[in-house]
């Protein structure tokens, strides 16, 4: 009889005489865990012993502004703020003495239902000491020790990041439809530390699908088809990646002042390993051992007819640009496989554009860091890479940049280029540097050189036998033609018409070229090259055009 009266009166009543002690103690743990700095509300809550399930309807989270406002008058450091609103939570598996008596929660299920999370990034200021987190174990333990869910699921979250400039939001940043599964949460004195755990579970996917946003000059649109993060094998995977101009190329460089590079790439898959979670979570860091970047196109378009640009470019060389994050990076390994790359630059000196590529690219990047500590350990960021030179010769390059030098800009590279006809080389010097080459057989290259913040310096020996070259120039409605006085000229006594080493050592000429500081870091290989070739086959009097 009491059992069914037990029964009748909870079938009846559900749990409505408990619901404002299981309110308290929500709203409390909140509290707790947050250090205060949040509260919770919700409109109602429907709670059922008998089917060990609370539904809570129209709930949010949100922040003190008044614990904000004291954190702003003490002139500390304000931490990032979140709000969470969301129509329907449900926690399956509870029982009555989780809430009313007991130091512990073990819940079957938590399951957030199309919830909206609010991010505001306020920036610390560089010098702003970090102060002493506690963990959310030691916020709750006064009245909570453990806490255990086994499945914690989120549908089609959207989470939505504000970066903060005192009150006002200078950039959005919208992600739509998160799924994220965790398993196996424990939150204890042990799990408190555990740096096998992600937030606290055992297991834990992430996935995003179809996301796109703009760069903040609003030229380019960033997309990924998805996006799957797995925290317990600390892997990241990213599919069908692009970054896309927003307008085609006519388009686009109407909307430019001056001379600027055009960007369009697609990636495959971007995948990351050994990821350190805790260093993502605390925004300190992003540490991963290994990283591939698989199957891509990259081309990058320049229009020479536009004013220069204004400003300098010093400081902007590959770890010149690492180093100027403000996240600290450490990826022992970057793999690229199957990459093509082209650079396409128009000439108004010849009207064209000429064009050079390297198909499908191979190489690996190490040491990609921007920690003074690991700096101090390895100071090298190297760079190696082999490819088919307009598709048809192999070309091999190494770059090895100094960290430990940045600012200075030190850097050296390699550079070999296997046989080839050189007439295929036409397409690039024909627009670019207003030649062509009637005939010639290149034996091989190879370039050694040394450079910094204001100039190029090194080695180039170019093997070739046969050459004979025309020079052009721009004749009615864009065509080239050839300047036959000059080419029979320079054929006759300045061209030499073969450095193949048969019988004496062959010619390596020594090149230093002073940088356009308003150019960028492939100018100054690309240049440093020419110049060397240009040399070596007895047109150096032609250099300072070349400039």
């Amino acid at each position: 009889m009491l059992i069914a009266g037990f029964f009748f009166y909870f079938s009846a009543t559900k749990l409505k005489d408990f619901e404002p002690t299981i309110k308290d103690k929500l709203q409390s743990l909140v509290r707790k865990a947050s250090d205060s700095l949040y509260r919770l509300e919700f409109d109602t809550m429907e709670a059922d012993i008998l089917q060990s399930k609370v539904v809570i309807k129209n709930l949010r989270i949100l922040p003190d502004s008044l614990i904000i406002l004291k954190l702003k008058k003490g002139n500390q450091p304000i931490p990032d703020i979140f709000k969470i609103g969301l129509d329907e939570l449900t926690i399956d598996g509870i029982g009555l003495s989780d809430f009313i008596s007991s130091k512990k929660v073990e819940l079957n299920d938590l399951y957030f239902k199309q919830p909206r999370l609010e991010i505001f990034d306020y920036k610390k200021p560089d010098t702003a000491k970090k102060k002493s987190l506690r963990t959310v174990y030691q916020n709750i333990s006064t009245q909570m020790n453990r806490i255990v869910v086994k499945k914690f699921l989120i549908d089609g979250m959207t989470a939505i990041h504000h970066n903060m400039k005192g009150d006002s939001i200078i950039s959005t940043t919208v992600f739509n439809k998160v799924n994220v599964s965790l398993n196996n949460i424990l939150i204890d004195s042990v799990t408190q530390y555990d740096e096998s755990r992600f937030l606290y579970a055992k297991e834990a996917t992430i996935s995003l699908a179809h996301q796109e946003f703009r760069t903040p000059d609003s030229l380019y649109k960033i997309k990924f088809g998805s996006i799957s993060i797995d925290a317990a094998q600390k892997t990241a995977d990213l599919k069908n990646i692009k970054f896309e101009p927003r307008y085609k190329t006519d388009a686009f460089i109407k909307k430019l002042l001056f001379v600027k590079e055009r960007y369009d790439a697609t990636f495959a898959s971007l995948h990351f390993s050994d990821i350190d979670w805790w260093g993502i979570i605390a925004s300190e860091s992003f540490i991963a051992q290994y990283a591939k970047l698989s199957k891509g196109n990259l081309s990058i378009y320049l229009d020479r007819s536009l004013p220069p640009f204004p400003k300098t470019k010093v400081g902007n060389y590959p770890h010149q640009l690492l180093m100027k994050l403000k996240l600290p990076i450490n990826v022992n390994k970057l793999e690229v496989s199957d990459l093509d790359l082209s650079y396409k630059e128009f000439n108004p000196n010849s009207g064209k554009a000429g064009e050079i590529t390297f198909k499908n690219l191979e190489g690996t990047i190490t040491n990609i860091t921007n920690k003074p500590t690991l700096i101090k350990l390895n100071h090298y960021l190297k760079m190696k890479a082999q490819g088919a030179l307009l598709g048809v010769t192999k070309a091999t390059a190494t770059f090895i940049f100094d960290l430990a030098k940045h600012k200075e800009g030190s850097f050296s590279a390699n550079i070999n280029l296997a046989p080839m006809d050189g007439r295929l080389l036409n397409p690039v010097a024909e627009p670019l540097g207003l030649f062509n080459i009637e005939k010639g057989d290149i034996m091989g290259a190879e370039a050694s050189i040394k450079g910094d913040n204001l100039m190029g310096r090194g080695s180039v020996t170019f093997l070739y036998k046969n050459l004979k070259i025309n020079t052009l120039k721009k004749g009615g409605e864009n065509q080239l033609k050839k300047r036959r006085l000059i080419n029979f000229l320079a054929n006759t006594f300045l061209v030499k018409n073969e450095n193949t080493g048969i019988g004496e050592k062959p010619r390596t000429a020594i090149v230093t070229y002073n940088r356009n500081i308003k150019l960028s870091f492939f100018n100054v290989i690309f240049k440093t090259i020419i110049i060397g070739i240009m040399k070596t086959v007895g047109l150096g009097v032609a250099v300072k055009k070349l400039k």
